[in-house]
């Protein structure tokens, strides 16, 4: 990848498992072996452009001035043409499921394929949700806009989410998808019950 070939711009450590433990307390372990005062989560399925860190200065230093922002949100970038017409449909609901959480320049949610977060307001929130199954990042965002802290969306970063490409993949993804977020209504059932109401 483009980080490990240049690995004098990053201090790298790879962090081994002897058992398998879910992505919520894979993240925090991690979580634990950093120092900084904001800190990333991406997924391993991405593709980060190599402008990446430059787009992201200007939110970095939004963020860091302003008490009220928790952490940050980039968009799914739109999938090469190369990809299938399954990744196609599959890339589409993904931005159209973003775009219904945006309100002018923040977002109520964070997607999981790359989480930026101040570190005092992650461990605030009490970190990541280790019980969960899936949708750990949509579980972080509801305790940090409780707390009273805003998501800010940045809409010109985009980082492309590598789909999966068939149909049992896709299917396994979604069963996965729909577990975490069963969970994740019954025990925030204000968030996911208000809409339905109205």
């Amino acid at each position: 990848s483009f980080y490990l070939s240049k690995p004098e711009r990053f201090s790298i450590k790879l962090l081994e498992f002897n058992e398998e433990i879910n992505c919520a307390t894979a993240r925090n372990i991690g979580f634990q072996e950093t120092t900084s005062k904001i800190v990333g989560f991406l997924d391993g399925d991405i593709l980060v452009p190599e402008i990446f860190f430059e787009e992201l200065k200007k939110y970095l230093d939004e963020t860091e001035h302003n008490s009220k922002i928790a952490g940050l949100c980039p968009v799914f970038a739109a999938h090469r043409s190369s990809e299938t017409k399954l990744q196609h449909y599959d890339n589409l609901e993904d931005i159209y499921s973003l775009n219904r959480y945006k309100e002018g320049n923040y977002i109520k949610l964070f997607q999981g394929f790359c989480i930026i977060i101040k570190a005092n307001v992650f461990l605030e929130a009490g970190m990541f949700d280790k019980y969960l199954i899936a949708s750990e990042d949509r579980a972080l965002a509801i305790k940090v806009i409780r707390l009273g802290y805003k998501i800010r969306c940045m809409s010109d970063v985009e980082i492309l989410h590598s789909n999966p490409s068939t149909v049992k993949n896709i299917i396994r993804r979604k069963r996965w998808h729909a577990m975490g977020n069963a969970q994740l209504s019954l025990n925030n059932p204000a968030e996911y019950q208000r809409g339905i109401i109205e």
